[in-house]
């Protein structure tokens, strides 16, 4: 009798997990979370609006992404954060890579908010070319901790990249406006104005671009020009100054807009020239990301004068000014320039020149991630409870721990560097604490530009369970 029951339990089994074998279920994958930038068109001096957003967010509370663009023939000039994501603290200044961050440390709950997050606009170059793409592309760390949630879990995104599309021109004539009632065609660019014994016509505001050619730009972002054959400014009187002349520097749209560089240079920019037939070479970078903005300025217009019996520089060498070789004796006509130069040694320049310089905030600050560490571990060794990102610092960079907005009884145990906050093997009681950092970059001069010495302070949130 037993033996028949177990037989027939054994048959029982046997039908049940065959029935398991055969009976489909089905798997439910979650779709890949995904930070989409988009793609737009636009002409060549337009303004354009490219949108980051979120697809498939399964929730976050932190995210750091950077940025990069070709900012020869895009210029950033606006950021618009959507406000869906929380406390941002974005890069101040508009440069590429630019850093989009949000930080919601003590969030309780995850952001799982999808759709436009940023909108950042760009002033399309009149130089851009027709017809191309020019990438915006963004991107971030996945093990530097720069998207997690409120668990401090990592959370992953692919991302799809997008850019700007630069119509192509058309063959139409250029259209009279205000600026340019003749509709004459333009190249835009920045051009000289000032003593009519430099620049050809005394400083002609209205048409500055009929005068010549615009500066041009070498491979390192110099711009530069050289006018010959200059007179002696012995004689010549600006504004009260003797023997000198005076010089700007406009940047002339296509539609013929001049707009004023003023920054960075006075009034009115002096050289002084010795002797008749002489050259003298103008030279800046610019300071302000957009060339087109008023006030935006070069960071510093230096005038070079040579004599007639000095070497010149040859600025027909397209790496100009980075081999900065010479040429002797040019003869090429005011407003031209040299179409063949032999390579010559350096120029050792003796020439007076005049510098200006400008000053500049310091724009340093930083992101700071607090993470989740266990009391059991903490026992037995020290241990990291936040990270630390440090953002365009201008000159050497110190960081410390502040007392005042630390927990008290942390403060002598804390480790802070450049990179990471760290909490010395001890016992713990569990719960939130606050180490307040400040850092601090001391301030440099980089090219003409004096960056000032300048600080960032933060509290920064972690738990210990």
């Amino acid at each position: 009798m037993k033996s028949k029951i177990f037989k027939s339990i054994s048959i029982i089994l046997s039908l049940v997990l065959l029935c398991s074998v055969f009976v489909p279920y089905t798997v439910f994958a979650a779709e890949d979370a995904k930070i989409i930038v988009s793609t737009e068109t636009a002409k060549a001096g337009e303004t354009v609006d490219i949108t980051v957003s979120l697809n498939n967010n399964p929730g976050i509370v932190s995210a750091t992404m950077n940025v990069k663009y070709d900012d020869s023939a895009l210029t950033l000039t606006k950021v618009t954060d959507a406000g869906v994501l929380g406390a941002q603290s974005h890069k101040p200044e508009y440069t590429s890579p630019y850093t989009l961050a949000w930080a919601n440390d003590t969030a309780t709950s995850n952001y799982t908010v999808n759709g436009t997050i940023v909108t950042l606009t760009f002033k399309v170059s009149d130089n851009a070319q027709g017809g191309k793409l020019y990438p915006v592309e963004l991107s971030y760390n996945y093990n530097n901790y720069d998207i997690y949630d409120k668990d401090v879990q990592l959370i992953k995104f692919d991302v799809e990249n997008g850019g700007v599309n630069v119509e192509k021109s058309s063959s139409n004539p250029v259209q009279p406006t205000e600026a340019n009632p003749s509709g004459t065609t333009i190249t835009p660019g920045f051009y000289l104005v000032g003593s009519e014994a430099v620049c050809g016509v005394e400083w002609g505001w209205e048409k500055a671009w009929e005068n010549g050619t615009p500066m041009s730009k070498a491979s390192d972002g110099t711009y530069f020009k050289v006018y010959n054959n200059i007179k002696s400014s012995k004689g010549n009187t600006v504004d009260g100054i003797n023997d000198v002349y005076a010089f700007k520097v406009v940047y002339v749209d296509a539609s013929g807009k001049i707009t004023w560089h003023p920054g960075g240079m006075g009034n009115n920019t002096l050289v002084v020239v010795l002797e008749d037939n002489s050259t003298v070479l103008f030279q800046f970078k610019l300071l302000a990301a957009s060339p087109t903005t008023e006030g935006a300025s070069p960071e510093a217009v230096i005038a070079s004068v040579y004599g007639p019996n000095e070497t010149k520089p040859d600025i027909s060498n397209p790496n100009y000014p980075e081999k900065n070789t010479v040429v002797d004796n040019p003869t090429t006509p005011a407003n031209q320039t040299p179409t063949q130069a032999p390579t010559q040694p350096q120029i050792t320049d003796t020439t007076d020149t005049y510098v200006a310089y400008t000053t500049s905030s310091n724009s340093v600050h930083f992101n700071a991630t607090g993470k989740k560490v266990k009391a059991k571990a903490l026992k037995k060794k020290t241990m990291k409870v936040a990270s630390i990102k440090i953002i365009n610092p201008r000159g050497k960079v110190t960081i410390a721990k502040v007392k005042n907005g630390t927990t008290s009884k942390i403060y002598k145990k804390l480790i802070v560097t450049k990179t990471s906050v760290k909490l010395k093997r001890g016992t713990y009681k569990k719960g939130t604490y606050k180490v307040k950092i400040k850092v601090t970059a001391a301030g440099t001069t980089i090219g003409k530009t004096k960056y000032l010495k300048g600080s960032y302070t933060k509290t920064v949130k972690f738990k210990i369970k």
